[in-house]
């Protein structure tokens, strides 16, 4: 497939293993963790980086008139970003309540910017300096990579211009340089303290809950401070 990131069970094993923290602002606890888990974070930030699930997307204008949207995109750029703040918040609610934090008495900001995507075009305008230059490829239900038409000689087909989009024909031999889609958002958590062995714990879960209830497909473990 187009991505180098496919969506396996392995790399997610691999992430929950390494989840970034930043103890700056820590201070030391007495339990009886290891002294760097029982450190205290409070009033978390955890910062995410991924492709988003095909919801979370809107699609331009143009994408809608030449029937380019990509199926189970949001409607418009609000409608998107209600859907990625909704499933965000609420799977950290339910991630704090697992990891048997009160959910209720935190206050979760999530710095949320939705993606413009588009399927390629199967309806094209007759000037070829007019046809579009760059598209997106859905792997399981995420937007996973962008794809560029580096040479257009080669994708637009000289008979049918829009056959390789119809044959969903994504390899870089037809003139296409094809990259991961990488989006970043932070969660701020207020009015919750925890030692770093729990907020491991509430990173893991919350990946895990985001990539398995939402088809996020992360690239890098969460980074939490």
């Amino acid at each position: 497939m187009a991505s180098t990131n496919s969506f396996n069970a392995a790399a997610i094993i691999f992430l929950l293993s390494t989840i970034i923290f930043n103890q700056a602002n820590g201070c030391t606890g007495s339990s009886g963790l290891n002294p760097a888990d029982s450190k205290i974070i409070e009033d978390p930030t955890i910062v995410i980086r991924y492709s988003p699930p095909v919801s979370w997307t809107y699609p331009s204008d143009a994408a809608i008139t030449a029937n380019a949207a990509l199926p189970g995109q949001a409607n418009s750029v609000t409608q998107a970003q209600t859907n990625g703040q909704n499933d965000i918040t609420s799977t950290m609610r339910d991630a704090l309540t697992d990891v048997g934090i009160n959910a209720q008495a935190a206050t979760i900001t999530v710095t949320f910017n939705p993606f413009m995507a588009n399927d390629c075009f199967k309806t094209l305008p007759a000037d070829a300096a007019a046809r579009p230059t760059e598209f997106f490829i859905v792997e399981n239900n995420c937007v996973a990579s962008k794809a560029q038409i580096a040479n257009a000689a080669l994708w637009y087909d000289a008979t049918t211009p829009a056959k390789n989009c119809i044959d969903r024909s994504f390899t870089t031999a037809l003139g296409l340089t094809i990259t991961d889609v990488i989006v970043e958002t932070t969660i701020k958590i207020t009015d919750v303290t925890g030692t770093v062995f729990t907020m491991r714990q509430l990173g893991n879960t919350f990946l895990a809950k985001l990539t398995f209830g939402k088809s996020v497909l992360f690239h890098s473990a969460p980074v939490i401070s």
